[in-house]
């Protein structure tokens, strides 16, 4: 496996040297995935200040545009509260859409939704659905031998599941066309769920799915790399379609969030 490794940098550089390069007088736009809890909260706070407080994006036609993702509306209002006590004393924060839009001065906006990182609840059923259409060949062999075929359809159902469908982040990437100019690139996507959490928050289906069918463990793995395999095919399509730049926080801590 091939790794790059870079330097630190702070926000100030990424923004500058990364995000907008060439410094060019647009709109900073920006999503962040989990931007409600302790990693991405932190990354639309700092994103946020450094616009309010940069020379180089002090005139009133340049705004900074953040995509803020939470799981429910508890955990948007919770950072809501954050984003007012960080900065009310130093700009003015004007609630637009409760709880979904704000705007920071005239010159920076916050929208928020909701993403929820799990699998496809119809999962489950469909083990249900393939398991009764095999009842037939437990009248012609044994079954043992029809329990192993059954696991190998749902395997390969599964897998051409996760591989037809987009993983959350791009659904969520490719539905912000409605508010973006055709063509417009977003300028930085930063996925602030730590990778070890999506897996948490994803596969406990899978798992009672594979206990159900007593998949063996090759199975169990299998599947859960598919399904991871989806997140990562999307994060690359984000980049390579959507955004300058993508950035994955890679630990449950604050102190070192990016890879």
């Amino acid at each position: 496996m091939w790794t790059q490794y870079q330097q630190f940098e702070s926000y100030a550089h990424l923004l500058r040297h990364r995000l907008r390069p060439g410094g060019d007088r647009q709109p900073v736009r920006c999503v962040i995935f989990g931007g409600t809890g302790a990693v991405g909260g932190a990354v639309v706070l700092d994103l946020l200040r450094l616009v309010l407080r940069s020379k180089t994006y002090r005139q009133p036609s340049l705004t900074a545009q953040i995509w803020a993702t939470g799981v429910s509306d508890h955990e948007i209002a919770a950072f809501v509260g954050r984003l007012y006590s960080a900065l009310e004393d130093e700009c003015r924060v004007e609630k637009r859409v409760p709880l979904r839009h704000y705007t920071l001065d005239g010159r920076a906006e916050v929208r928020f939704d909701h993403l929820r990182l799990a699998a496809p609840a119809d999962l489950e059923s469909l083990g249900s659905d393939l398991a009764e259409s095999s009842l037939t060949a437990l009248t012609a062999e044994s079954a043992r031998q029809a329990s192993r075929e059954l696991q190998d359809r749902l395997v390969a159902r599964l897998e051409e599941r996760f591989t037809r469908e987009p993983s959350p982040f791009l659904r969520f990437v490719e539905a912000l066309g409605e508010d973006l100019e055709p063509g417009t690139l977003l300028d930085g996507v930063v996925v602030g769920i730590p990778l070890p959490s999506v897996v948490t928050y994803t596969v406990a289906s899978l798992d009672r799915l594979a206990e159900r069918h007593d998949f063996s463990q090759r199975r169990v793995q299998r599947v859960k790399e598919s399904f991871l395999a989806a997140f990562v095919r999307g994060l690359a399509v984000i980049r390579q379609r959507h955004a300058r730049r993508v950035v994955m926080a890679h630990t449950t801590g604050v102190g070192g969030m990016f890879s």
